[in-house]
């Protein structure tokens, strides 16, 4: 197909396995992209030349382009190449980036010695929006927009105009995804066919386009649709984890969708989604406690609210040289009182909330009779669904092998569009989710008792990953849960099984021969240690016991 694969024109590409290859005499030292000939043996048939490269970015090295070595990572994807790898050393890398030809993004390695046992060292290549926190980037009213974005571009004859196109594959490696806060997707879109391997898309957020924010209404066909992620492409996450996202209306984790010809597709196999939300995010007020000098003198809110919207946070600031004790009439907040040190900002956020209709709640302060406030809190005109995956029409998607656990508030791990036979959800066996919403009923798939929940029971989002000095070996560059010795997700996959998946394990004898070696897709990890006698439903690589 003829397209943008690197170079000033539109080429077509041969693979690695194209009859073409090495296969003719060098007769010009350049293809029609301007790459060196020959890339093999001896020179390709016809205007390209297949010929990968790697480039490098570094968040704090010397950038020279012709040696393919940048710090700016959207640079690095102008200039690569179809077929190329970016290797990202460890480091945080800022922007809204594009990936928009067939390309590899990586992790870089670590050279273990480099690193110290006395120091602590973060080994994460970060992608990020935003430096600012999802909190500040709300407070300020800054989104920083999407993580990375994946789609090729096409202009039909027919309008002239530039789109998205879906002709792009695109790998990721050992990479992390945060603090992207856009409509669509806050850490990927996706509009191509992107593999996830050992990766974390954590902390991202997809923002509602409000109608009117005062009364909770959000303007229609501009909801947040996918935390995490949003796919209208090919998706594969491998071995992953997608944990903290949140949406304020359409899939705290994922959002799937397609179109009528272009179906979308997902595969979710051995990883965790945990921990994401289908939640508004809350705006912040604060309350002010004062002496009113220009009246009475006595303990006053000044220029106290008068209106939230449900889910909100107040925070009261007392300038008083006492503690004041609030008093909260109403059972739809997280305190029916609160302490307020003297002469403080408050650590305690007062949040009320409601689910139908508008709610009066008062607030007075025992033993100050004039210190006193009323509040509306009004209710959402919508409710934000799908806590982990929402399929929306024309969306197949199948879980094999992964942790769905989504129970933070009230919202279903699983939900679908309302044409429920324009979309499908499959189990490929071995899951664990936390509720019966995704309908997974394979025979070694774990799922809650009718009229309860199964927590995976997991440790936080943290650096799980180990350093062998020794060895001069990491097992991963990307944090992860960690299942808690309760977890039911221990054990769950037969060997025979789990060997046969992309991660296996294989036992040596004797010697110390760990190392890992890449074959095609698969990655086999040699360990002289024994295997496990069986491996768990997670992102996170089965201990040896």
């Amino acid at each position: 197909m003829l397209r943008d694969n690197g170079g000033p024109t539109l080429t077509v590409a041969i693979g690695s396995d194209s009859p073409a290859m090495d296969s003719a005499s060098c007769a010009e030292i350049q293809d029609q992209r301007g790459r060196a000939r020959p890339g093999g043996a001896t020179c390709d048939v016809g205007a390209f030349e297949y010929a990968p490269m790697t480039l490098t970015v570094c968040a704090s090295c010397v950038a020279d382009p012709t040696a393919g070595r940048f710090t700016d990572l959207q640079m690095a994807l102008d200039r690569a190449m179809a077929s190329d790898e970016i290797a990202i050393e460890a480091g945080e890398y800022t922007g809204n980036f594009i990936a928009y030809k067939d390309v590899t993004l990586r992790h870089a390695d670590i050279d273990i010695n480099t690193l110290s046992q006395e120091q602590s060292f973060d080994v994460r290549a970060i992608l990020q929006a935003s430096p600012r926190s999802l909190s500040e980037q709300q407070r300020l009213q800054l989104p920083g927009g999407t993580v990375l974005s994946v789609h090729g571009f096409d202009m039909p004859p027919s309008t002239g105009t530039i789109n998205p196109g879906s002709d792009v594959n695109v790998t990721l490696r050992g990479l992390t995804i945060r603090r992207g806060m856009s409509r669509e997707g806050g850490g990927i879109y996706n509009h191509g066919n992107l593999t996830i391997y050992d990766s974390t898309i954590e902390g991202n957020v997809a923002i509602n386009d409000w109608a009117d924010i005062a009364q909770g209404l959000v303007t229609s066909g501009e909801e947040g649709r996918g935390g995490g992620i949003y796919s209208s492409g090919s998706l594969a996450l491998y071995r992953s984890t997608v944990s903290g996202n949140q949406s304020e209306y359409y899939g705290g984790s994922i959002y799937l969708t397609g179109s009528a010809d272009h179906r979308s597709t997902t595969l979710i196999e051995s990883s965790t989604v945990a921990d994401n939300r289908a939640e508004r995010l809350s705006s912040q007020h604060v309350m002010v406690i004062d002496n009113d000098i220009l009246n009475s003198g006595a303990a006053r809110f000044i220029n106290p609210i008068t209106q939230t919207l449900s889910g909100d946070e107040i925070v009261f600031q007392n300038k008083l040289p006492f503690s004041i004790q609030l008093i909260v009439n109403d059972s739809g907040c997280n305190y029916a009182g609160l302490t307020l040190p003297p002469a403080s900002l408050s650590s305690q956020r007062l949040i009320c909330s409601t689910s139908s209709s508008d709610r009066t709640v008062n607030i007075r302060a025992d033993g100050l009779g004039e210190l006193q406030a009323s509040i509306t809190v009004k209710a959402l005109g919508f409710a934000p669904v799908g806590q982990g995956l929402y399929l929306d029409d024309y969306s197949d998607t199948t879980v094999r092998a992964s942790i769905l656990d989504n129970l933070e508030g009230s919202g279903a791990n699983c939900v679908g569009s309302a044409n429920g036979t324009l979309w499908t959800l499959r189990s490929g066996n071995y899951n664990l989710v936390s509720d019966s919403s995704c309908g997974f009923i394979e025979a070694q798939d774990l799922r809650p008792t009718p009229g309860h929940t199964l927590p995976a029971q997991l440790g936080p989002l943290q650096d799980n990953n180990i350093i062998d000095f020794q060895a001069r070996t990491i097992s991963g560059y990307a944090h992860t849960h960690a299942l808690l010795p309760i977890s039911p997700a221990i054990d769950q996959i037969a060997p025979d099984v789990c060997n046969a998946a992309n991660q296996q394990t294989i036992s040596l004898t004797s010697g110390s021969l760990d190392r890992t070696i890449g074959k095609g897709r698969d990655t086999i990890q040699w360990s002289s240690t024994p295997t496990p006698s069986s491996c768990s439903t997670t992102a996170m690589p089965t201990p040896v016991r």
